[in-house]
């Protein structure tokens, strides 16, 4: 979208967690994790180069904003938030709240927390940290009907209660500045259409304990979450001891020292490498990806002899020592918040884990975007699918049902948006550069680059939200009744329709404004989009679709030539990796250890393949459950059991076998195997518990949709 911004390089996840000293966070250290999964810094948008954070919250990627959005909060609370809530004037509850104890969510855990091993009474702020158990307190800023409390007053003292509740922590969040007032304003008015492009959904001030770690999951409701950690004035040195010593400034130009929450995130085309739906559906226990004791070997492999040593510096800044397409699976996004230090924005849809690496207030603020509207589409997709009810926001069950406001409120802001880009487009084509070298042509021209760079993202966004609501994707399921949603969810006008209908030729790239002519800007959180909603459509129990990975491992999306992505932009990519044509390795068979720990078979070119792989994998698993403990049979890297990059079964087969000596780590005996190979055409039907009992079946991601059988490849 015209604004190119720079990322931080690729580094291994596990070195990085190791170089901030943060290995005391995860019970039993690092030692179980894979060297191979790599991860991103998000960006640091410390110049305030807002042009940038657009481009970014475009693109779907988590960024750290300006200090400049915390100024009136760091004003109100002073140099230390712990202290602050410490106040006795609403330190202590008036009535007890919940708080949650750390580990709900780890892959084996139950699905409904409602119990007090998942959750705990407290009557203070002090007693979430002085708790024998660690605890993470989640205090909503909210009205009895569920409303988010208004805007703070505006005094010499800042936010304050509410009024009739005075012993109430004020709205801490209402101090927020949000980056990106097009994108995200809840008050201003857009000169256009009078109308604020967002609307706010929920504020919480969060105290959490060291050690607390929130699993994975989803935002709400699809929307957009700021969120800032508080200084503390707390020796440093003291909460340190048990943290190895980190360089003063490390990668990213995070102080390791003052890093108290660390959000890590997988893109939303990766969903179904972190969570197995169909798996938590069945047995009512969390099935995910646990990232600190997976190794290796058990995640999605590619055979030994398609590996091919990564140039000492490429351009993704991939370490010299990583073997390509030795373990398939995501570029992370790692966040770091620091104390006191730059607020995060943090996109929708995104499966994240938030580690807690000591004490500490987190304050954040939600706001969903009519620009990204599509992301609340593919979030009611997605909780459609799942058998516990979500949270919807009222503003999807009430505002989001009325065709006047679908159309005065969002498709017409849309639609002016789009207007004002092919207007500045042309403007800009008509002024051209400054001519000369001058300092001040210079800056003219990078200030109207910005500006069309801003208006790009907007544009982008706006098509992109438009085409998703009223292009197919969103449709009523009976699901849906059952969550108290109204049939006319998203259900826009006749005028609405006639509207939209009217600008079709500036929206698919026909002639816009003047003599502008041309397709309308992209993003990559639309590619992304492309695929997790075929991945959804054609999607099998037990089948992991490999694309997202290896999209994900050339750091950047390769597109069609409409430039929106979508399966031919996938087997492109796999073909620019070197991965062989377009069929090749797109399949994983995944089981699952220890209650619901995700494991893989090596990735194959076809869904039987991979079927046949994950039956083995089931078969092996009733005999020896420590399935994650697989070794390296070969010093090439071959993973055992997975070694041949075809589908030779009987190789598979003959190194389970071979796993039964005392001194294999995987420790898995197969006594008898009915198998033959081309015996297993399709998935099996197996559970993990008992090789002779069906699978609870949650159905074709189609046919829950349609109520009709979709091809699968």
């Amino acid at each position: 979208m015209g604004l190119e911004v720079s990322l931080p390089p690729v580094q291994p996840l596990k070195a990085l967690l190791q170089e901030w000293g943060l290995e005391s966070l995860v019970e039993g250290g690092l030692e179980g994790m894979s060297d191979e999964l790599l991860c991103r810094v998000v960006p640091r948008m410390d110049d305030g180069d807002e042009s940038a954070i657009y481009k970014l919250a475009a693109d779907g990627i988590p960024v750290l904003a300006p200090a400049v959005c915390t100024e009136r909060l760091r004003a109100q609370v002073g140099p230390d938030g712990l202290s602050y809530l410490r106040d006795p004037r609403w330190a202590t509850f008036a009535q007890p709240k919940v708080a949650m104890v750390s580990g709900w969510g780890r892959p084996g855990t139950l699905v409904d927390a409602v119990n007090d091993r998942d959750l705990a009474l407290v009557h203070s702020f002090q007693e979430v940290l002085d708790s024998p158990r660690v605890l993470n307190l989640q205090m909503f800023h909210r009205d009895d009907d569920g409303d988010t409390r208004g805007e703070a007053r505006e005094s010499s003292e800042g936010a304050k209660p509410e009024s009739g509740q005075e012993s109430s922590l004020p709205v801490l969040p209402a101090l927020l500045d949000w980056p990106c007032p097009d994108f995200f304003e809840t008050s201003k008015k857009n000169a256009e259409s009078d109308v604020p492009p967002a609307v706010r959904v929920d504020r919480a001030t969060r105290v959490s304990s060291g050690g607390a770690i929130t699993w994975w999951h989803l935002d709400d409701s699809g929307e957009h979450v700021f969120q800032v950690a508080l200084p503390l004035s707390s020796d440093l040195e003291h909460q340190e001891e048990t943290r190895k010593e980190a360089q003063s400034r490390g990668p990213g130009g995070v102080d390791a020292k003052k890093i108290v929450k660390l959000f890590i995130y997988s893109d939303l085309d990766a969903y179904d490498f972190i969570f197995q739906d169909d798996e938590t559906n069945a047995t009512g226990r969390i099935a995910a990806f646990d990232p600190f004791h997976t190794p290796t070997e058990a995640l999605p492999s590619i055979s030994s002899h398609r590996n091919t040593d990564v140039p000492e510096q490429n351009s993704e800044g991939v370490p010299t020592s990583r073997r390509r397409g030795t373990a398939v699976a995501p570029i992370f996004w790692v966040a770091p918040l620091e104390a006191g230090g730059l607020p995060l924005l943090s996109p929708p849809n995104m499966p994240h884990m938030v580690m807690t690496v000591r004490d500490c207030v987190m304050v954040e603020e939600r706001r969903i975007s009519h620009f990204f509207l599509d992301e609340v589409v593919y979030f009611m997709n997605r909780a459609s699918l799942w058998q516990t009810m979500p949270i919807i926001y009222k503003h999807i069950r009430s505002n989001l049902t009325k065709p006047s406001y679908l159309k005065s409120k969002v498709a017409t802001p849309l639609l002016a948006a789009i207007k004002d880009y092919a207007r500045q487009l042309e403007a800009h084509a008509g002024k051209g550069a400054h001519a000369g070298s001058g300092e001040e042509n210079q800056a003219a021209d990078a200030s109207n680059e910005r500006e069309l760079a801003t208006a790009a993202a907007l544009a982008g966004c706006g098509r992109q939200s438009l085409e998703a609501w009223l292009g197919g994707r969103y449709q009523w399921r009976p699901v849906f009744e059952q969550m108290g949603l109204d049939r006319g969810l998203l259900v826009p006008s006749a005028s609405t329709l006639d509207l939209v209908a009217a600008h079709k030729h500036l929206i698919q790239g026909g002639e816009t404004a003047g003599s502008y002519s041309g397709p309308l800007p992209t993003t990559h959180r639309e590619a992304r989009h492309v695929r997790v909603h075929d991945f959804m459509i054609r999607h099998k129990t037990g089948i992991l679709d490999l694309s997202f990975a290896v999209t994900g491992e050339l750091g950047d999306e390769v597109t069609d030539g409409d430039g929106r992505g979508g399966r031919k932009s996938v087997e492109a990519a796999q073909q620019r990796a070197g991965l062989g044509s377009p069929s090749v390795l797109r399949y994983a068979g995944c089981v699952h250890e220890g209650g619901g720990r995700a494991v893989w078979g090596p990735a194959r070119a076809t869904q039987e393949e991979a079927s046949r792989d994950r039956l083995a994998l089931l078969l092996a698993l009733e005999e020896g459950p420590q399935l994650s403990k697989m070794h390296k049979q070969n010093d090439d890297g071959d993973r055992a059991g997975c070694a041949g990059e075809d589908s030779n079964r009987d190789r598979f087969l003959e190194a389970l076998r071979a796993m039964k000596v005392s001194d294999s780590p995987w420790g898995i005996a197969t006594s008898s195997n009915p198998l033959a190979p081309g015996a297993i055409s399709d998935g099996s039907g197996l559970s993990h518990g008992a090789a002779s009992k069906p699978l609870p079946s949650v159905g074709n991601v189609m046919d829950h949709f349609f109520g009709e059988d979709s091809d699968s490849e």
